[in-house]
């Protein structure tokens, strides 16, 4: 029994010894023997790179109409280095046949398939000698190293060129026909052995089909990186890749951002997958901006600037529940589609009379500025919430208040006699809120200030600057900063920083985080909303709607520009001086909010530097209008009716 057993064992081992012998032979026979096949892999081209790309992902408004795309092209190559492959392996066997496939050859006949021109003087010429110089290198037992065929500028000096040759979309349908990937009009499938070492590689550039149509969030990307060839990690060549410059391009670059890599190909599969998976799609963002919105607000803006002979100006529309942007509108804008005119808008947005060489992409997020009496609107909810003053509130004004050792006066030094808190907002009396922030003393001021995120950040999802906001402590903070601030002066805040700290007001003394991305859409499908968040709570909700009240009866009573027929609305003008104060030039603004007992909008205005001719360069006369311009506008298009149809709405049983 023993003995047969290892008998068994024996023959089972001599069988399995076969095939490893051979296999050992075979491996020795292509190492050490010369042999066709060992010479062609030798001169093969492998590895070889190869262009993997994937489109940079979509930006669309809240209702989805693109704002950002992009636009494909295909690089056309001929891995020519196969056809001379098969020359070298003819040659060695003695044949001395030309190769039935040249560069030329297969060049006249792509130019006849897909109707492109090549108006390069001497192509075919230059290819002609592009063939025999590759002979001769496979001649000589040289291995290729010029894979891909283009058509771009061709000039042979010596060296072998490579030509760029480019195709549209239908262009590269005509050529995926003919090489029988698709089927042609007849719905036949045909197959041109000429073109079948084709091949391409789509490649995407940038497309703003909006224009300067909300260009201050969506931003822009460029082209930026290595050439070909420069950099090699761990088996790819970094090519280059689209970076955003500003705006949500910018902030959402990583999740945006597609991949570009030149691939370097090898001849083992397990290399070549798992470099292509490192080509991975992009999300696409879903903005909370409303078309229409921006382009009324920036129409409004466009008209409010240049009536007023001012030199930029923005408007901001946001929904104060979620913190949603509407719109963010800046003039001048910048045309997506034309990059040579960045800097000469960009140069207009920045330049201020202490900084007259600046450059700012965005004045909602990107320029700080005095916000004069708008600012008012922080000081008065402080004082009430804090119980220091009450809309009853007698102030007795003089025309001038002194603190700190600077004294405060009104505008034009006005004095506005016996007033209380709804006649100091209405007639915008500076003296009154700088006695409002006295009585409130440093540390309970600047407490308030800090719950309304004055001198910080927004936290919205763009690239922004913050305000500047002095404090007690501070090397150049002295008591008349205090009395100053109250409205508006020596304080620097963004549109946007000041318009979510009033935001708090409309909404029941909440402020929400602004954001202008309301979901992300995966490569996958799976949508991620964007959650509405809760920034603070600086003032009571109770607070909220005794400031809502005054400051819409304080509009009412002098009969604003600023009201909108049919609808309550609440606001603040605002004038401020700009610094260093040397000129008479002002920032002209209006804050309002409505429907008033349920807030859907805040609007902020801003135009800068107005001409005062006609007393164009206070914001009731300039910014306020444009408020009442705008507001029945959104209220349309959001759908909101008018007071009296929502108050029958809600009587209706």
């Amino acid at each position: 029994m023993t003995a047969a057993l290892g008998t068994r064992v024996k023959i089972a081992g001599a069988v399995l010894l076969v095939p490893l012998a051979a296999s050992v032979v075979q491996l020795a026979r292509f190492q050490i023997w010369p042999s066709q096949a060992r010479e062609a892999l030798y001169t093969s081209p492998y590895p070889i790179t190869r262009h993997i790309e994937t489109p940079r992902g979509r930006i669309f408004d809240r209702n989805g109409g693109l704002l950002a795309g992009n636009l494909s092209h295909f690089r056309v190559y001929l891995d020519n280095c196969q056809t001379y492959l098969w020359a070298a392996e003819t040659l060695a066997a003695g044949d001395g046949e030309e190769p039935p496939v040249t560069l030329a050859r297969v060049l006249s006949e792509f130019m006849q398939t897909t109707g492109v021109t090549i108006n390069i003087p001497g192509v075919t010429q230059a290819l002609q000698e592009l063939d025999r110089v590759l002979r001769e290198q496979t001649q000589g037992r040289q291995r290729l190293r010029t894979c891909t065929l283009a058509v771009d500028a061709v000039e042979v000096a010596g060296q072998v060129q490579a030509v760029p040759l480019w195709l549209e979309e239908a262009q590269e349908t005509l050529l995926r026909i003919a090489q029988g990937e698709l089927p042609g009009a007849d719905g036949a499938f045909h197959y041109n052995p000429i073109l079948g070492d084709l091949r391409t590689e789509a490649w995407f550039a940038r497309d703003f089909p909006q224009a300067s149509l909300a260009s201050e969030v969506v931003g822009y990307s460029r082209q930026s990186g290595d050439r070909p060839g420069d950099r090699s990690e761990n088996g790819v060549v970094r090519f280059y890749l689209e970076t955003g410059d500003w705006g949500v391009e910018s902030y959402y670059n990583d999740i945006l951002q597609g991949a570009r890599e030149d691939i370097l190909w090898t001849v083992v599969p397990v290399e070549i997958t798992r470099n292509m998976d490192r080509a991975q799609p992009p999300a696409d963002l879903l903005l909370t901006i409303d078309r229409e919105i921006q382009a009324e607000a920036e129409t409004i803006l466009r008209e409010g600037v240049e009536a007023s002979e001012a030199s930029r100006g923005s408007i901001l529309v946001i929904a104060p529940r979620t913190g949603e942007i509407l719109a963010m509108a800046d003039f001048p804008a910048a045309d997506l589609t034309r990059p040579e005119g960045f800097e000469q808008a960009f140069h207009t947005k920045g330049r201020l009379p202490n900084d007259p060489q600046g450059q700012v992409t965005s004045l909602n997020v990107g320029a700080p500025y005095e916000p004069g009496s708008i600012f008012k609107v922080l000081t008065m909810a402080a004082g009430l919430d804090s119980a220091i003053v009450a809309p009853d509130t007698i102030y007795v004004d003089e025309g001038y208040f002194e603190y700190g050792g600077v004294v405060v006066h009104n505008w034009r030094s006005r004095p506005f006699g016996v007033q209380d808190m709804t006649g100091c907002m209405q007639n915008s009396i500076n003296t009154c809120l700088a006695w409002v922030a006295s009585r409130l003393g440093p540390q309970l001021y600047y407490d308030y200030m800090d719950r309304f995120w004055i001198g910080r950040a927004s936290g919205v999802d763009l690239p922004e600057r913050s305000g500047d906001l002095r404090r007690p402590g501070d090397l150049d903070w002295t008591d008349s900063t205090l009395a100053t601030n109250a409205f508006g002066q020596g304080v620097s805040v963004t549109p946007l920083q000041v318009a979510v700290a009033i935001s708090a007001v409309a909404n029941d003394g909440v402020m929400m985080a602004p954001h202008v991305v309301r979901s992300i859409v995966r490569p996958n499908g799976v949508v991620q909303p964007v959650r509405p968040v809760a920034l603070s709570q600086p003032i009571s909700a109770s607070t909220a709607s005794t400031l809502n009240e005054m400051l819409a009866r304080s509009l009412e009573i002098e009969q604003s520009a600023a009201l909108v027929p049919g609808y309550r609305v609440a606001g603040k003008t605002g004038t401020a001086d700009i610094p260093p104060y040397v000129n008479t030039k002002t920032v002209a603004s209006f804050v309002g909010w409505g429907p008033v007992g349920d807030p859907q909008i805040l609007i902020l205005i801003r135009i800068d530097e107005p001409t005062s001719e006609g007393d164009r360069q206070f914001g009731s006369v300039t910014a306020a209008p444009l408020f009442a311009k705008l507001a029945p506008r959104v209220f349309a298009i959001l759908g909101i009716p008018p007071d009296q149809v929502r108050q029958q709405l809600a009587a209706a049983p």
